[in-house]
């Protein structure tokens, strides 16, 4: 009776699939990605280019297309109109994309020109049909592959005006830059840090102190790529940097340029809640302490006045306060800082400061406050004439910081490593499960010299995440926190990620989770079902060419933990095999409820079909994981562990 069940069950699924196949558009496809925003690939304009233009609407500038604001844009009213653009460094090219808007069914031509030796060029002609409104990316224009001085772009449209509000350059793979790079102001330091480009022989930093105009280089390794600190930066100068790789002597496409300054001051706790009296919702107040010296928060109507609020979630010992504002005109600006409590807010610090007037972010006069722990703070902001922006927000202590924690989950322990403190007499390490609580869980005092090896030990394996923070103390006296880590015990393996480009598909997706994040490496992204009020559905994963596998492993998490039930079929051929049929205890762990591997049938299979359903909550699943090759012994479940990151699975692995 059982195998008979399982075989209606078993057809019944593949029914469901062979809809779904029928119905679901088609899926995307897991790749690297470009840098680029809103549809577009490849790369800003460079800072430092020129633009010019044969005519443009007022305030409609043809620069506004490489700023990287997808809203603001370059209008021209006539149906024809040019741009160009020479680059103050040649840029290797293999396509063009424009983003266009607007309203009405047109055709849109895009002649491209490019500049060499001296000389423009046609590079390229393409025609679209534009039958949508609002901004939208265009396919990429492939152009001669080639290094360009610049480009001029002519369009013409059978509506009677002419708009792009961004242009990206797409490079060869060759010469794509740096991708993904910030600079971190930290301790009166600038670290840089970037995405690897594989074979380069080295990397060159270029910067300055204007936008675009770089006047002094740095060459680094190869394997230098994560937090390296510039040298020789004056104090509270803005620097821009820009970053290529070099591979036998040929540089590729300089990075998108990223600014930075040299500060004193620490930045505030990751998990420090921020709130604004008013946002621009472009320059939300979580800029304020994102460690990007060029972001900034202004308010909606660019209003001389203007209150922020922030929540620290566990006490930090505060002397100073260190602002880095824009002020575009001169101006008088006052800060008042105040406590927040259940009785009202207390007055801890004012001060008013000139500042001449500036484009680029300034560091103004540090504020005193009175010094002492806080975890509610109230920032009323007035000016008399520039208005309210804010770029970064530091503090300053007397109490040493730690830094540098980490946490790696083990079988019923996790081990703890983070940075010395220097005269530290010991180390208190506190944790708990309960977040955001855990400065009430348990505390293990330990020596000065076990910061770069400590294991907290009697941890329950396999449900939440335990959540820990580490302090100094020097003297008797407690120094400032860590940033609050987490990591989940476990007492079995983890799996790799899904091959590259393997695809998936449902039947549909709810506020915004699609199932493209189940294979996008993160376990904290998760899919949710459109079907069965959101607390069953079916996804689909189809791998590129069959690979080899011994197990399979699901992550999960649900808001009330429970039991969720999986129904698992493994295509081999044009067969559907039914591999596990049954439930699960599922946790609520944010940052990836890893579930235990279930072994499968060894042998190569060409896709995963999983049906899940739970009873309390909404179904959130959050990656599928695979165990290549074949095991012989027909199972996963030992008590080896590994951490839960998710290493890069190259389209050879299987």
């Amino acid at each position: 009776m059982q195998n008979q069940f399982q075989w209606r069950k078993g057809w019944l699924y593949v029914c469901i699939f062979s809809l779904l196949v029928i119905c679901v558009p088609q899926a995307k496809t897991v790749e690297a990605a470009l840098d680029g925003s809103e549809g577009l690939v490849g790369n800003r304009i460079p800072v430092g280019t020129t633009y010019t233009s044969s005519t443009y609407d007022p305030t409609f500038e043809p620069q506004n297309i490489g700023d990287g604001d997808w809203y603001s844009i370059w209008k021209v009213s006539a149906n024809t109109g040019i741009i160009q653009m020479k680059f103050a460094e040649a840029v290797n090219l293999k396509s063009v994309q424009v983003s266009t808007g607007g309203i009405g069914d047109r055709y849109e031509t895009y002649t491209i020109r490019g500049l060499q030796n001296g000389y423009w060029r046609n590079i390229a002609t393409r025609t679209f049909h534009v039958t949508t409104g609002g901004n939208q990316a265009l396919t990429p224009i492939s152009v001669q592959i080639g290094w360009y001085d610049g480009i001029s772009i002519a369009v013409s449209s059978t509506r009677n005006w002419v708009m792009m509000s961004e242009v990206h350059l797409v490079p060869t793979t060759t010469s794509t830059p740096p991708a993904q790079l910030p600079a971190l102001n930290k301790n009166e330091q600038v670290s840089l840090s970037w995405k690897p480009i594989a074979d380069v022989d080295h990397y060159q930093i270029r910067y300055g102190t204007t936008s675009g105009q770089y006047t002094d280089t740095v060459t680094i390794a190869s394997d230098t790529y994560n937090n390296f600190t510039v040298p020789n930066l004056a104090t509270g100068v803005t620097y821009y940097f820009a970053v290529a790789g070099v591979r036998n002597g040929i540089r590729t496409n300089y990075s998108n340029e990223v600014g930075g300054m040299r500060i004193r001051g620490n930045p505030f706790p990751e998990n420090t809640g921020k709130g604004a009296s008013s946002e621009y919702y472009r320059n939300p107040v979580e800029y304020t302490m994102d460690g990007d010296i060029l972001s900034k928060w202004k308010t909606q109507n660019n209003s001389k006045n203007a209150t922020l609020s922030y929540g620290i979630r566990y006490p930090l010992y505060i002397d100073e306060l260190q602002f880095v504002i824009t002020a575009p005109v001169e101006s008088d600006i006052t800060y008042k800082i105040y406590e927040q409590g259940r009785n009202g807010n207390t007055l801890i610090g004012q001060k008013t400061v000139h500042v001449a007037g500036s484009l680029s972010p300034v560091r103004i006069e540090s504020i005193p406050i009175e010094p002492d722990w806080y975890q509610l703070l109230k920032i009323e902001i007035s000016s008399t004439a520039a208005p309210v922006e804010v770029n970064e927000l530091l503090y300053i202590s007397d109490r040493s910081s730690m830094t540098g924690l980490q946490a790696t989950p083990q079988n019923g322990q996790v081990h703890l490593t983070w940075d010395a403190v220097p005269e530290a007499d010991e180390y208190r390490i506190t944790y708990m499960k309960q977040y955001p609580d855990v400065l009430n869980g348990q505390t293990i005092t330990v020596q000065a010299d076990t910061y770069q090896d400590y294991t907290v030990t009697g941890l329950d394996n396999n449900s939440v995440p335990y959540y820990f923070v580490v302090n100094a103390v020097i003297n008797g006296q407690n120094q400032n926190y860590s940033n609050l880590v987490h990591a989940t015990p476990m007492s079995y393996a983890t799996g790799n990620p899904v091959p590259k480009g393997t695809t998936v598909t449902t039947l549909g997706y709810y506020d915004n989770k699609p199932p493209e994040n189940t294979i996008d490496g993160d376990l904290s992204t998760y899919w949710i079902p459109n079907t069965g009020d959101h607390k069953s559905g079916t996804i689909n994963y189809r791998f590129p060419k069959p690979v080899q596998l011994s197990a399979i492993q699901l992550v999960s998490m649900l808001n009330v933990p429970g039991k969720q039930t999986f129904t698992i079929y493994g295509l081999q051929g044009n067969n559907w095999n039914l591999l596990y049929d049954g439930k699960i205890q599922a946790y609520f762990n944010p940052f990836g409820g890893v579930l235990p591997a279930i072994p499968v049938p060894p042998g190569k299979y060409e896709g995963i079909m999983i049906l899940t359903e739970t009873t309390t909550t909404w179904v959130t699943f959050q990656e599928l994981l695979l165990f290549y090759g074949a095991n012989t012994n027909g199972t996963v479940l030992t008590d080896t562990y590994s951490p839960l990151s998710i290493p890069t699975v190259s389209t050879d692995t299987y």
